[in-house]
């Protein structure tokens, strides 16, 4: 008799391997000896403070007042503008620690950057960009400005301590207007806000304590208290969704929102039950490789990142996730990640509670799902994810880029092969969907999943049939579709590599276009897909 999974249940039973990587701490510590100490901190903090001094000079130690055309070419102006003078701007919370010290290399970088805000100023804000009118303060800087201060402050003159307090004093009321006073009262901000909303916090929290302004303080760690009540039980905040919770988690950005409420909240001196299940929720929807389950968010393709920055110490609370921040920090390659990235981790590992480490969710076997049908078998190497979620965001943010189509409901990697089944999604393209019949390819309502010892199985609705996915794991993965419908139905598996599928039924490869909210055009090149064309049930093996 089959046993029956279901409803918030994180749990993982067997054995992981570790995989060794040379470099501290894994060559002096067995993986029972792994901890996360004080030692590591500091060691890791050297190592950033190399890095960015390298990385920003590279980025901004030229005559021109703004960046080139090569400047994250392919991307959208305003993402360019955001990124230049905001969001990689926040290193300077690094440098300040450097230039407090007298370190001459990041004195030089900290006025081109207090130059670039006011080139920003005077050049961007309140201006109309491409489409837009952009009207945004300050957002992921905010935090970082007042981080710099609070470190540099016995060595600035009174007209360097005047430019900071000009600077935020004009800043932060606009934050405030721009937020709508972060929504005095209202409790249902699962439906209002978003991790914008939680960076904007963060920030002017920051700015309350270190420029002694209680009213900030006393006003964000109100919002934050609201917010934190609408973080969902199962550990993640909804990005784009209705009454009823039926949108689904972002793996991406609920490390943003969860993070600045951990900060704000003092998570380490006061862990909270919701902090605890969004580090299990994130780890449980991870690959191996500790690679994102893009069918775990509702916004992005993330199925090549590492959420290795916002909401990292989250992850101190637990030994598992304490693992999970020591094995990925220590064989890093910092080179590799922007700036704003490791000026968040410098920050956060001030925020984590050192311990003993244990192997994390995503290198044990077992199964993990959520409360709604969202879900993740493992099994002899094999991460299989599933998904019976609604396509809300077809409803409920029909135009938005940012707001991605739920259509692509499978997932599969391997230990040692890597990613596989991508799970990408596109914005009105049905050529991604799992199903397809005419123009019927995304699920009108939620589905429901059953989970047991290496299975799992959906139930999926769309507008004119019903269809099942279900996983079975042993030493292959064996992947079943069907429906109950007798039309030909169309089948789209963006993959990888496509040698690891064995099938009865013929399929050809084909190249889609990519989708990106973020690029000119929301170009995002080609997209490797096997298309099937099959009635009633399709069944295919994947062997590594």
């Amino acid at each position: 008799m089959k046993t029956k999974i279901s409803r918030r249940i994180f749990f993982a039973t067997g054995l992981g391997l570790l995989v060794p990587v040379p470099g501290f701490p894994h060559h002096l510590f067995t993986k029972d000896q792994l901890k996360l100490n004080q030692e590591f901190i500091n060691q890791t903090k050297r190592r950033i403070e190399r890095e960015i001094l390298q990385a920003m000079e590279k980025i901004y130690l030229h005559e021109r007042e703004t960046f080139d055309d090569n400047y994250n070419s392919g991307n959208k102006l305003i993402e360019k503008i955001v990124s230049y003078y905001d969001y990689q701007a926040s290193g300077i919370s690094v440098l300040s620690a450097l230039a407090s010290n007298g370190n001459a290399r990041a004195l030089t970088l900290i006025k081109k950057i207090q130059q670039n805000i006011s080139y920003y100023q005077q050049n961007f804000f309140r201006t109309q960009i491409e489409e837009r009118f952009w009207e945004v303060p300050l957002r992921r800087l905010l935090l970082h400005i007042a981080l710099a201060y609070k470190k540099m402050e016995p060595v600035l003159s009174k007209d360097e301590k005047q430019w900071y307090l000009k600077l935020v004093e004009e800043q932060v009321p606009l934050a405030i207007e721009h937020n709508k006073n972060f929504l005095p009262g209202e409790t249902d901000l699962y439906l209002t806000t978003n991790n914008h909303t939680a960076i904007f916090m963060q920030g002017i929290y920051y700015c309350g304590q270190v420029f002694n302004h209680p009213e900030w303080v006393d006003l964000t760690l109100d919002f934050a208290e609201r917010m934190y009540e609408s973080v969902h039980p199962d550990g993640y905040f909804e990005e784009n969704t209705n009454e009823a919770h039926e949108g689904g988690p972002s793996l991406i950005y609920t490390r943003l929102t969860i993070g600045s409420l951990y900060d704000v909240l003092d998570g380490k001196k006061h862990p909270r039950e919701k902090f605890i299940k969004a580090g299990n929720f994130y780890r449980s929807f991870i690959n191996y490789q500790y690679k994102m389950i893009s069918v775990a968010d509702e916004r992005t393709n993330c199925f090549n990142s590492k959420g290795i920055d916002y909401g990292l110490a989250v992850h101190s609370l637990t030994d598992r996730g304490r693992y999970f921040i020591v094995d990925n920090l220590e064989s890093m390659d910092f080179s590799r990640l922007s700036i704003e990235a490791l000026a968040v981790i410098y920050h956060e590992l001030d925020l984590m509670e050192t311990g003993n480490c244990a192997l994390p969710e995503n290198r044990t076997n077992g199964n993990a799902r959520i409360t709604l049908p969202l879900g993740v078998v493992r099994k002899n190497g094999f991460t299989a994810g599933i998904s019976a979620l609604w396509a809300l965001n077809r409803i409920k943010s029909p135009a938005s880029h940012y707001a991605m189509d739920q259509q692509n409901m499978l997932y599969l990697s391997h230990k040692k092969a890597g990613l596989i089944l991508t799970g990408y999604k596109s914005k009105n393209d049905p050529g991604f969907s799992t199903f397809m019949i005419g123009d019927d390819a995304y699920t009108v309502r939620t589905g429901e999943l059953e989970m047991g010892d290496g299975w799992a199985e959906a139930q999926l609705y769309y507008e004119t049939f019903n269809a099942k996915i279900r996983w079975e794991i042993s030493d292959t993965a064996r992947l079943i579709l069907s429906s109950d419908s007798d039309q030909i139905i169309t089948t789209s598996l963006p993959v990888i590599d496509e040698k690891y599928i064995k099938t009865d039924t013929n399929y050809i490869v084909k190249y889609l276009n990519g989708f990106s909210p973020y690029s000119k055009n929301n170009l995002s090149g080609q997209i490797k897909s096997v298309i099937f064309k099959w009635q009633i049930r399709l069944v295919i093996e994947f062997t590594v």
